[in-house]
């Protein structure tokens, strides 16, 4: 019951972690109104914030496009874009950067791109010249090329000299590829392997290991060391058989996004017939518990190397109208799980927690502003950004359907938002009938109904200008009409509403939905805390096709591979 009541607890208080700002970019070199030599190649260094990022791009006025760099899934980044042959003139150049929301930011730098100065040889039988004495003719052609020199450097200065940006050196010493592993008994209880790399080239600050996509171990080095050689544990999480494992290395701040990668592909043998693996134990206890047969159930692995949450395996089953959630231990033998209803509220004495919504299907949502003045915010910015919100958040789900061969997205969204001023009032979040008098919009047809306060000193917590936090309130069903307001969140300026898609429509919504702060993020290999896209946990809400027919497992009406178990 202590662990339940930290659960719920963690969820009705939770600050949205993941703040997305606008990108931001600047170029760091040339300075403006710089002069540079023709013919020379051009570096051009500079910083963006606000990612991820998906490209870095350069321009010139005159010679349109010059050349771009892959993106990065950090949130910060530095790099140089080279102008591999300049030509003679004035030229703006325009640094671009892209997120990951196809927003472009942009930073431009005035340059002067100068021919070399060349002396102008004297012209053929000049007889009106005057004929210099030896002596003074060598005084005069040192005197010349002396000039020359300053000319030219007067003319050209070197570009400041840029940090080199370091080769980043990582290597899987083993296993190698393609060779087979024996696995070993483990005091955790499941069998172990493990990998042992060699990274260099840079000052790192992490190190991980992945294996099939699931984040296993990593260690920050807080002394950043420039050459590391290192083994990290793994668990084949199904037993034995073909795995590809991932090895990374992230280098210091100053150069995120340059993520470095290694992998190899082995195959385990060694774990016995009747061994306990994560996969087996999860299987077993869904049909244990549940009486119900998941063979093919998500699994991911939640890893804290603080230590102030335990390390553990967790899996989630979204099937008819329930969502299962189990959790295990390292120990191979320490399970829970719980039962929440999906839609609909949690029936006395079914042994069921407080309900969710399912994580698919079309959502209309009220996103209420309620002005409480001292803000730069109008009504017509709420009305110029409503468009704007409803593109991004569809296309970042249509977008991730690509890239996953599904049909397409698995949600999509309908966001209306709304303007009232506020009245007097000694709760937090507002009652539903007050919410339709102060804006006009009745929240009656709309499944989730967010508050979002627009107040130069918020009312309950610290909320930083320019930024966006919020809380999910427990116990949503998604239904039409609402119950209640399901979502808070405060901003105090116009910067803030760039970080409602992240705080409200990613964080705080995937806490409807079920995703607690100890599960996994992402492809299920990350924690809540890493500086990754998203909260939603793409696996564990059965956003991918386990069971390979084809079908997402969240719309598919046989998913995991369910049936009902042998008596």
């Amino acid at each position: 019951m202590k662990k339940i009541s930290a659960i719920i607890a963690a969820l009705i208080l939770a600050l949205a972690a993941p703040l997305f700002a606008a990108p931001e970019v600047a170029v760091i070199s040339p300075s403006d109104g710089a002069e540079c030599q023709a013919g020379k190649p051009l570096e051009v260094g500079f910083a963006a914030k606000g990612g991820p990022f998906t490209v870095f791009r350069i321009t010139a006025d005159t010679a349109g496009f010059i050349t771009e760099a892959p993106g990065t899934d950090q949130l910060e980044a530095k790099g140089v874009l080279i102008w591999k042959d300049p030509q003679p003139g004035k030229h703006e150049l325009t640094v671009s950067a892209y997120d990951m929301n196809k927003e472009e930011a942009t930073a431009r730098v005035r340059v002067i791109v100068e021919e070399s100065v060349q002396l102008a040889a004297p012209p053929p039988n000049a007889a009106s010249a005057p004929v210099p004495a030896p002596e003074q003719a060598a005084d005069d052609k040192a005197a010349a090329e002396q000039a020359q020199i300053e000319n030219e450097s007067a003319a050209t200065p070197e570009p400041k000299a840029q940090p080199a940006i370091p080769v980043f050196n990582l290597k899987i010493l083993s296993p190698a590829d393609g060779s087979v592993v024996d696995a070993v008994p483990s005091e955790k209880g499941f069998y172990e392997c493990s990998v042992e790399f060699e990274a260099s080239g840079s000052m790192f600050r992490k190190f991980g290991l992945e294996a099939d996509g699931i984040l296993m171990s990593y260690v920050n080095t807080p002394d950043e060391p420039d050459h590391a050689r290192l083994k990290l544990p793994w668990w084949p999480v199904r037993g034995n058989g073909r795995y590809e494992l991932t090895v990374y290395a992230d280098p210091i701040k100053e150069y995120y996004g340059r993520r470095t990668a290694a992998k190899t592909i082995v195959d385990v043998r060694g774990i016995p017939p009747d061994a306990a693996t994560p996969q087996n134990r999860i299987i077993v206890f869904y049909r244990e518990k549940w009486g119900i047969d998941v063979p093919s159930a998500p699994i991911g692995r939640f890893y804290d190397i603080s230590k102030t949450v335990s390390n553990h395996w967790i899996s989630t089953a979204y099937m008819r109208d329930c969502l299962y959630v189990v959790i295990l231990s390292d120990n191979a033998n320490d399970l829970s799980g719980w039962k929440h209803p999906l839609g609909r509220p949690s029936a006395p004495g079914a042994g069921e927690l407080c309900p969710f919504i399912r994580p698919a299907g079309a959502l209309d949502i009220l996103l209420a502003f309620i002005d409480f003045g001292g803000t730069d915010i109008t009504r017509g910015d709420i009305e110029a950004f409503a468009p704007r919100l409803n593109r991004e958040v569809n296309d970042w789900h249509e977008r991730f359907a690509r890239e996953h061969g599904l049909k397409g997205p698995n949600m999509t969204f309908r966001v209306t938002c709304a303007y009232g001023k506020a009245k007097p009032s000694s709760e937090v979040r507002y009652s539903l009938k007050d919410i339709r008098e102060m804006t006009g919009v009745d929240p009656a047809g709309f499944n989730i109904v967010a508050q979002v306060d627009l107040s130069a000193k918020n009312r309950s917590v610290e909320i930083e200008k320019g930024t966006a936090g919020g809380m999910a309130y427990w116990g949503a069903l998604g239904t039409k009409p609402p119950s209640t307001v399901d979502m808070w969140c405060a901003i105090q300026g116009k910067a803030g509403l760039e970080n409602l898609r992240g705080t409200l429509l990613d964080h705080e919504l995937a806490h409807l939905m079920g995703w607690q702060h100890e599960w996994p993020v992402g492809d299920a290999g990350y924690a809540a805390d890493t500086d990754r896209m998203t909260s939603f946990p793409w696996l564990l809400f059965g956003w991918t096709d386990l069971d390979g027919d084809g079908i997402a497992e969240i719309i598919d009406p046989a998913p995991y591979e369910w049936r009902a178990p042998e008596k």
